[in-house]
């Protein structure tokens, strides 16, 4: 094995004292309300001046000279408050090296009306905090330097909801989110996850910002963004923000004429230049966004997309080691992906292929790297010995991971039955977030949402669909966008094709459409043949479904109920796993609507590709069909769904009661796996509070008082059950339950009770 170590001539820029890092835009003085201007641009450009024009009167126009303080930073301080202020839009003139002007918007813009206009002057002091205090005191209250056991919550006892403000209601903003919290509180979630926060070009499902300090427009702006996070507050629960520090969105940006700012395009749109030529002052800028946000809209926790495609984890520590100094309590979450790198405590890392993650990301900065404890004096003075010498790229300090392999090896168990790998999965997701779907396995794709995806294989969609002539046409245009083989291209478009009619079916289903084509045991003979052939011409046939396909009435109805017992068998798989938790929106109650890839380009080809690419058209089509609240689903539908948030609420509920959920680790000696039996049981455990959970991912119902009675090893005591996702307030058919208390002496195999695609947790009593 080959050990490298890390740090050998490596710099990276930490120790910006607060000051520094709130001295960047357009600043107002919270005292005097005078109006400061800093501008980090190209370095060899020759002059920078602001230009300001009133808020009130857009003929009153006034030009202040910047002055060059080297490395391209150019400012001015102390402008009256009088003749600028708040509201007044504001743009600066840069004069290049070889003559050449630019007049571009502020990269550090507050306030941003048009994406493509003037920046808008806005005073940070002046919003009135109603919930802060009591916030600040507040138990509930995640901090990342809690362990759980003092003052405040650890960030491992995130139970999120994670939603996104233009799909989560029809009012499409951050005044919408407002009105259903009491919604998500009452659904026993204690951290709000907002999506969207950069400032986007249109309709964005959050990851395209290209004003990285303002909020999005269309949402509200700062002064609802913060009275968002006040309400969000005031009723319990923490904030996090998600945030996009890979790249720039590639529509509405003028990024680069601003400064070195970008190194070039990437897959999403600009990559940032984090170490390229004249980069000390661009890690900067997207640091201090992250500070603003922590600094002028209190947030609790930071969600950082795909840090892995910054490709500069000096970066991501420095991000890491600043946010530690100046807002200690603000928690940090990588969406990552990384794999296979171990650590160890030396600085030490190297290539391991058994490693599902990269322990680097999570590893804590030690304290001595940001200076804790120390003055600013001693701090900088610390700093300065780091930057001259050797810095350590083995621990990035970020405080929980997105899960992806979690995700990816349930996921894989749902299609697949099979327990190796999702064991594996479980056992390293204690500390990380997990999820049974997020924005990305859904919006990503084709929009579809699990049950309605798990719902293919069981009806053999993927041979049972017939591609139209319009399917065919966009194969070859699929094929020639991705240099790929026709076949592939046609595979490709026959899966999506599969998981839209899946999609339609599961709707149809919830909304009560196919409740005329049941078959029961009163039916006729001659009536049920007349169903089985309307369900086949007026639904089966329209959709695009072989007619030869045998697919009926009762093998949609059982899909579907199967895919709802597999997904709440999932839920409460994911909840039983110590560590934090995340819900997206709609998954709380197994709501069907699809979550599209909405966003809107500025270009009509781009429109074409992305149909081309999905199957669907971006921008209002796709924002309507993915905002929640518009699919009218039947009285049996919502029955079902109502189940559904039952066991959200209790799982919820479990979590608060019970610290073995949420700050306890799994004991490892106590894992069971059946692989034949595709059973699976794990102990999570602290202190005296002990939870064994057992998952049944196989299609075999187990009752003690058949001969196919299932044996499993609990750990030594008494157990009793306290959830089963079979019960019937939950939607199943509360046949295999547990009522009895189960006395193990750990040694010994005990008969328990569980259906299939079920999930039960013993709770030790004793």
């Amino acid at each position: 094995m080959q050990i490298t170590k890390i740090g050998a001539g490596q710099r990276v820029n930490f120790g910006r004292t607060q000051k520094e890092h709130m001295s960047w835009g357009a600043r107002v003085n919270p005292e005097t309300k005078d109006v400061s201007f800093k501008l980090f641009t190209y370095p060899d450009a020759k002059s920078v001046s602001v230009v300001v024009e009133d808020g009130k009167n857009p003929d009153e126009v006034q030009t202040y000279e910047l002055e060059n303080k080297g490395k391209g930073i150019f400012s001015k301080t102390g402008i009256d408050g009088s003749l600028v202020k708040k509201g007044d839009k504001y743009q600066y003139l840069v004069t290049k090296n070889d003559g050449r002007q630019e007049l571009i918007k502020d990269p550090y813009s507050f306030k941003q009306e048009e994406v493509n206009g003037p920046s808008i002057i806005y005073d940070q002091s002046e919003f009135n905090w109603q919930n802060d205090k009591k916030w600040k005191t507040n138990p509930e209250r995640i901090t990342r330097t809690s362990n759980g056991t003092g003052k405040y919550k650890s960030p491992r006892e995130a139970r999120i909801y994670a939603l996104n403000p233009d799909s989560f209601t029809d009012k499409r903003s951050y005044e919408g989110v407002k009105d259903k919290l009491k919604y998500i509180k009452d659904m026993g979630f204690n951290t709000v996850e907002l999506m969207h926060i950069e400032n986007t070009f249109d309709i964005n499902w959050g990851y395209d910002g290209v004003d990285k300090h303002a909020p999005s427009t269309k949402l509200g702006g700062p002064d609802k963004l913060k009275e968002l996070v006040d309400a969000i507050h005031g009723e319990g629960m923490n904030v996090v923000f998600d945030v996009v520090p890979n790249h720039f969105g590639p529509d509405g940006n003028q990024i680069g004429r601003s400064g070195p700012y970008v190194k070039g395009p990437n897959d999403f749109g600009d990559a940032v230049n984090y170490e390229g030529k004249d980069s000390e002052y661009v890690r900067d800028y997207m640091i201090n966004a992250m500070m603003d946000w922590a600094e002028f809209y209190h947030v609790d926790g930071l969600r950082l997309d795909m840090t892995k495609y910054m490709e500069s984890d000096y970066t991501l520590k420095q991000l890491a080691a600043e946010m530690n100094y100046h807002h200690p309590d603000v928690f940090l979450i990588a969406e990552d992906g990384r794999s296979g790198v171990s650590i160890d405590g030396n600085g030490n890392y190297w290539a391991n292929n058994d490693e599902i993650h990269d322990k680097r990301v999570t590893s804590p900065v030690k304290p001595e790297e940001y200076g804790k404890g120390l003055s600013q004096k001693e701090h900088a003075s610390k700093i300065e010995e780091m930057i001259n010498g050797n810095t350590s790229l083995a621990n990035l300090g970020m405080n929980a991971e997105w899960d992806f392999n979690f995700y990816h090896e349930l996921n894989e168990s749902l299609y697949h039955p099979e327990t190796e790998g999702v064991v594996k999965a479980i056992l390293c997701a204690q500390d990380n977030v997990k999820y049974i779907d997020s924005h990305d396995e859904i919006g990503n794709f084709e929009g579809t949402r699990k049950a309605a995806k798990l719902m293919v294989p069981k009806l053999r969609l993927n041979e049972n669909v017939i591609l139209s002539h319009r399917d065919i046409e966009r194969a070859k245009a699929y094929a020639n966008h991705k240099n790929q083989p026709f076949e592939s291209a046609l595979q490709t478009i026959t899966y999506q094709k599969a998981q839209f009619v899946s999609e339609a079916l599961a709707m149809k289903y919830q909304k009560g459409e196919l409740d005329k084509y049941e078959i029961t045991p009163e039916t006729s003979y001659d009536e049920a043949e007349e169903k089985r052939y309307k369900l086949k011409e007026e639904v089966l046939i329209p959709l695009g479904i072989n007619s030869s396909s045998n697919i009926s009435m009762r093998k949609i109805s059982r899909a579907f109920n199967e895919a709802y017992e597999q997904d709440k068998m999932a839920m409460a798989l994911t909840y039983g796993i110590p560590g934090p938790k995340m819900v997206f929106q709609g998954d709380e109650a197994l709501d069907l609507t699809p979550f599209r890839f909405f966003r809107k380009f500025e270009s009509v080809p781009h429109e074409d590709y992305l149909y081309t690419e999905k199957g669907y058209r971006p921008a209002e089509a796709a924002l309507n069909e993915s905002t929640l609240g518009k699919i009218k689903y039947s009285e049996n539908g919502n029955k079902r769904m109502d189940c559904y948030k039952e066991l959200t609420k209790d799982l919820n509920k479990l979590n608060k009661e019970n610290k073995a959920l949420r700050v306890g680790y799994i004991n490892e000696s106590s894992i069971v796996d059946h692989p034949t039996s595709c059973v699976i049981g794990f102990n999570s455990k602290y202190a005296d509070n002990e939870i064994f959970t057992v998952t049944n991912f196989g299609e075999t119902n187990y009752r003690e008082d058949k001969e196919n009675e299932y044996y499993i090893k609990l750990p030594k005591g008494e157990w009793v059950e306290i959830l089963n996702t079979n019960d019937k307030k939950y939607g199943g058919d509360g046949r295999h339950m547990n009522t009895k208390v189960i006395s193990s002496d750990g040694a010994v195999d005990k008969p328990i009770n569980i259906s299939k695609y079920s999930t039960v947790y013993f709770k030790r009593i004793g």
